[in-house]
């Protein structure tokens, strides 16, 4: 994106995030995802209907020697199933495009699997965390 369209977008991107996006503002900083974008380590991919913003797909690179990926890193707005097929064949193509190896969706909506089986996605890895906000007890 460039700056000045984020710049535009921003005040519709924020209202979403505000109304359907509280899980991932318990973890990010809406200004840090303002300068991220700005600074082009975070591409926003926009969802409209009759000029009404109703989604926001928010995605990052990891560019590596052998292969790159492309990280769906959180999805946000109302009739997001509406934008699925073919918003994904979007960032697909970009991600081909610019030499992308895989474009990866992660999180915590189960639900996704099963929907996105049919658009050729596969659940391939397991994610595993542990919490070590407390270092250690007795």
């Amino acid at each position: 994106c460039h700056p000045t369209s984020v710049q535009l977008a921003w005040p519709g991107v924020v209202g979403l995030l505000e109304t359907h996006g509280q899980k991932w503002l318990e973890i990010v900083d809406v200004n840090d995802v303002f300068c991220q974008a700005l600074e082009g380590k975070l591409e926003i991919w926009l969802g409209t209907d009759k000029a009404e913003l109703e989604m926001a797909a928010f995605c990052s690179w990891d560019w590596h020697a052998k292969k790159s990926f492309y990280n769906i890193n959180f999805i946000c707005g109302k009739h997001i199933e509406k934008y699925m097929k073919l918003g994904l064949q979007k960032i697909e193509q970009y991600a081909c495009f610019r030499g992308g190896t895989e474009v990866v969706l992660g999180g915590s909506r189960f639900g996704w699997v099963k929907k996105l089986e049919s658009l050729g996605y596969a659940q391939r890895t397991v994610e595993l965390r542990k919490n070590v906000k407390v270092c250690w007890s007795n």
